[in-house]
């Protein structure tokens, strides 16, 4: 069904159908696992893996006659995670951690990861997976796949009390913010938040605000990301490098940053 359908047409054609199943049946066959995630988390849905055989079955009759073969996924975690993986499903973006940080776009995200988080938080090391989005305008649709994929593999949303999805602090992010929370109002609400600073570049030690102001000064956007992504770059190589003076720098720059991290309880609240 999900052949020459935009993404976007066809997420809206597969919450059309779950909001329909109430009154309705629908059999679905399908290859690709966006489809199986969207319509895997309905309530009450079945989910069926066919198996092409080339060798067709033991009966003498029927040998060389390929075959299919029909069986119901069980409903655990285990078996879901299996038919994801046999439709090509990817892992390494939403590996099962004790916890989860969605956050705005990849500055924060490989800042927190590979810096902050080692030296401020080490508690947190291995046990959280930060996720990137690409900007505020993703954000929402990297939670909603979030969501789907874990309502999915375990049924429920185990997962609403360990994540946690953090925006920039300007308008966009706050408005991104309080529709998640009106989205999800199951989820801890205190688990939405924004950070202070309009950007996260903020957050970057004094030494390179100079840097930052440039950066943002440019009016051509893709010329703006191409800068941001070298001073992305740049301050992580001096962090490492200089890693005594970047703990102290960043200590001040983001202290807001680390304290929220030093608040993050994953697979505890």
């Amino acid at each position: 069904m999900e052949n020459d359908i935009h993404p976007e047409a066809l997420k809206k054609l597969l919450a059309l159908i779950v909001s329909k199943s109430n009154q309705n049946q629908f059999i679905v066959s399908t290859h690709s696992h966006i489809v199986l995630k969207y319509l895997g988390a309905a309530p009450d849905s079945k989910i069926f893996y066919t198996e092409w055989s080339p060798h067709g079955t033991d009966n003498a009759e029927y040998k060389n006659i390929p075959t299919s073969h029909i069986s119901e996924i069980q409903n655990t975690p285990e078996s879901r995670m299996q038919i994801l993986h046999k439709l090509g499903y990817e892992f390494q973006d939403f590996d099962l951690y004790h916890g989860y940080l969605l956050l705005e776009e990849s500055s924060a995200e490989q800042i927190i990861r590979d810096f902050l988080i080692p030296s401020f938080a080490p508690e947190l090391y291995g046990r959280i997976k930060t996720i990137a989005a690409r900007g505020v305008d993703d954000l929402e649709v990297r939670v909603q796949d979030f969501n789907r994929l874990f309502v999915f593999i375990h049924t429920n949303p185990i997962y609403n009390k360990r994540a946690w999805v953090m925006a920039d602090g300007d308008e966009a992010g706050q408005n991104c913010i309080a529709k998640l929370k009106e989205i999800y109002s199951q989820w801890p609400r205190e688990h939405f938040g924004n950070f202070t600073a309009h950007r996260f570049e903020e957050y970057y030690p004094t030494r390179f605000q100079k840097d930052v102001q440039a950066v943002f000064a440019a009016a051509d956007r893709k010329k703006r990301q191409q800068r941001k992504s070298e001073l992305l770059q740049k301050v992580v190589q001096w962090a490492f490098n200089n890693r005594e003076d970047a703990v102290t720098e960043f200590s001040e720059s983001a202290s807001e940053v680390i304290q929220f991290l030093k608040k993050l309880k994953p697979g505890k609240n």
